[in-house]
């Protein structure tokens, strides 16, 4: 899910998934970087969020 908060210029990733069948298919990148890339220009800054205990290790991909 991504959004934007047009009263603060804030771009928001939240809960970015990938079946397990499709990791390390570099598909969690893309689609992070698609929103980001659609973010640039209307946002100022970006916030993320998941669940930091998560096996699939959300942080890993939110800083690739």
């Amino acid at each position: 899910m991504a959004d934007l908060d047009t009263s603060v210029k804030e771009g928001v990733l939240e809960w970015i998934q990938v079946l397990p069948q499709y990791r390390r298919m570099n598909l969690g990148t893309s689609l992070v970087n698609e929103l980001l890339n659609r973010l640039k220009g209307k946002a100022v800054f970006a916030t993320v969020s998941g669940d930091c205990s998560n096996v699939s290790n959300p942080i890993r991909l939110y800083k690739k």
